[in-house]
C-alpha cells in the first residue's frame, strides 16, 4: 500500500543524516525510518515486505542502501529502542498504534533471523505478535462427536465431510457465474452496514491446482481477487471466498486501514504491508469470520440453495448436514494450531498430522494432505489464521447482528493487534 509521494520521502530519508535525538524523536519519524528499513528489506526478499505502486528512484536507493539480513536486523532493534524510549500517554489509538508499530519491527527483525521450528511459540510470538495458547486435542472431541452424530455415513468425520462437499462441485464453466452472484450479494449485505469510500474488485480465474483462491490489494481502493478454476471448488466454499477475500473480509479491511490509517491519518507504517506479520492473525479471524456475520446458517442455506445451486445446475443435498457443519467448525477453532505445532516441531510424521487433521480440522484427505504442503511452505502461519480466528470469533458470540458488524468495522479501521482484538471481549 505504498504511495509515490511517500516513497519520494522515503528515498531522502535514506541519504538523510541520521536519527533525530531523543528529545525530538517522535513516533512519525520512527514510523518513517520503518517504511525505510521494510523498503530495504523488499529489495533484499521481495516476498518478505508487499511494495504497490513502486516508485522506482526510491526502491533503487533501497536496493544501495538495504546491506544483508544483519544490517536490517540491526536497524530495526535501534528503532525498536527509540519506540520505547517514546512516552505512551497519548490517546488509546495512539497507544496501540505503538504497540502495532513494534510488533512489526520485532517481526521484521525476527524473520531475518533462521527459522526455529524447535520453539514455534516463539515464533509465532515473534512474528505475528501474540502469544500462542495451544490447546490440548481432548477438548475438541466432544464436539466432533456431536458432528459425527449429526452426519451419519461410512468412514471418518473428514471423509463425510468430504462427500457432502463432492454433492455440490461446480463446473469449471460455471465457477465465474456462481462466484459473482456471491460476490454480488456479499457486498449488498457489508454495504448495509459498512459505508465504503470509491472501491473496485477486480477478479481473475487462475488455473491454480493449490490455492482455492486469494485477495492482493493494490492500492487505491483496488484489489484483485484470485479463484481457482483448477481446484475443485464447490458452492460453500465460493459462497467464503467471496466473504473471506473481498466483502466484507480481505479487500474491506486493507481498503478501511489504507482510507484511515495510510490517508485520512497519515501513519507511514500502513503504506507497507508485510506478508508475514502482525496483521496476519487480526486479517484472517476478520476474514474467517466474516461469513457467519454476513450469512446466518438459515439465510445461507437458502441463498445457496435457492440461488447459487441453480447457477451451477445442481440441487443441494442433505441440507440439515451442511448446518451441523457450519455449526460445528467454530466449535473446533484451536485444533489445527496443536497439530500444526507439533508437526512443525517434529513431533509428527506427515501421515500421522494428515489423520489428525481430518478429525479436528474437519478435512478430507485431500484438503489434509493440502495443508500440509501450505504448512511446510508457510510455516506458523496457519497456526496465526487459526488462533486469529478462533479469537475473533470469541467476542462475536452472542452478540447481535448489528452488533457484531459493528465490532468488525471497528477492528477492520484500527491498529489492532490480536491481542487488542481479544481485549473488546472484555469491553
Amino acid at each position: 500500500m505504498l504511495k509515490t509521494t511517500l516513497l519520494a520521502g522515503a528515498a531522502a530519508l535514506l541519504i538523510s543524516a541520521g536519527p533525530p535525538t531523543a528529545s525530538n524523536d517522535t513516533i512519525d519519524a520512527i514510523a518513517r525510518d520503518y517504511v525505510v528499513l521494510a523498503l530495504r528489506a523488499h529489495a533484499l526478499d521481495p516476498d518478505m515486505v508487499s511494495v504497490a505502486r513502486t516508485d522506482a528512484d526510491a526502491l533503487a536507493q533501497a536496493k544501495d542502501a538495504k546491506g544483508d539480513k544483519t544490517a536490517i536486523a540491526t536497524d530495526a532493534v535501534k528503532l525498536v529502542e527509540r519506540l520505547d524510549a517514546l512516552s505512551n500517554d497519548g490517546s488509546g489509538t495512539d497507544r496501540m498504534r505503538q504497540r502495532h508499530l513494534r510488533a512489526f519491527l520485532v517481526s521484521l527483525r525476527s524473520q531475518l533471523a533462521p527459522p526455529d521450528n524447535a520453539d514455534v511459540e516463539r515464533q509465532v510470538r515473534e512474528i505475528y505478535g501474540f502469544t500462542p495458547r495451544f490447546e490440548p486435542l481432548a477438548r475438541f472431541d466432544p464436539a466432533i462427536d456431536r458432528l459425527q452424530q449429526a452426519m451419519p455415513g461410512a468412514g471418518s468425520i473428514g471423509d463425510r465431510i468430504g462427500d457432502l462437499r463432492k454433492t455440490a462441485i461446480v463446473p469449471k464453466d460455471r465457477i465465474p457465474a456462481v462466484f459473482e452472484a456471491a460476490l454480488a450479494e456479499c457486498r449488498r449485505r457489508t454495504l448495509q452496514h459498512i459505508k465504503l469510500p470509491p472501491e473496485h474488485v477486480e477478479v481473475q480465474y487462475p488455473a491454480d491446482p493449490t490455492f482455492p483462491g486469494a485477495n492482493n490489494y493494490v492500492g487505491n481502493g483496488k484489489s484483485i481477487a484470485a479463484i481457482s478454476t483448477d481446484y475443485p471448488e464447490n458452492i460453500d466454499q465460493l459462497l467464503i471466498l467471496a466473504c473471506h477475500e473481498v466483502y466484507p473480509g480481505h479487500h474491506v479491511h486493507y481498503l478501511t486501514l489504507d482510507t484511515e490509517l495510510a490517508g485520512r491519518r497519515h501513519w507511514p507504517e500502513f503504506e507497507v504491508d508485510m506478508n508475514f506479520g502482525p496483521l496476519v492473525p487480526v486479517a484472517e479471524g476478520v476474514a474467517e469470520t466474516a461469513t457467519g456475520i454476513a450469512f446466518s446458517p438459515g439465510e445461507r442455506l437458502a441463498f445457496e440453495r435457492d440461488r447459487l445451486y441453480p447457477l451451477a445446475g445442481l440441487r443441494m443435498q442433505h441440507p440439515e448436514q451442511w448446518v451441523a457443519f457450519w455449526q460445528a467448525r467454530p466449535a473446533v477453532l484451536g485444533a489445527t494450531s496443536t497439530v500444526a505445532r507439533d508437526y512443525l516441531a517434529g513431533k509428527l510424521e506427515p501421515e500421522q498430522a494428515k489423520a489428525m487433521f481430518m478429525r479436528y480440522r474437519l478435512q478430507d484427505a485431500r484438503a489434509a494432505s493440502q495443508l500440509l504442503k501450505i504448512i511446510s511452505v508457510l510455516g506458523p502461519y496457519v497456526i496465526a489464521s487459526d488462533l486469529g480466528w478462533q479469537a475473533t470469533d470469541r467476542i462475536m458470540r452472542g452478540k447481535s447482528r448489528a452488533e457484531q458488524w459493528r465490532l468488525l468495522h471497528k477492528i477492520e479501521s484500527e491498529p489492532m493487534l490480536l491481542d487488542d482484538v481479544s481485549a473488546l471481549a472484555r469491553q
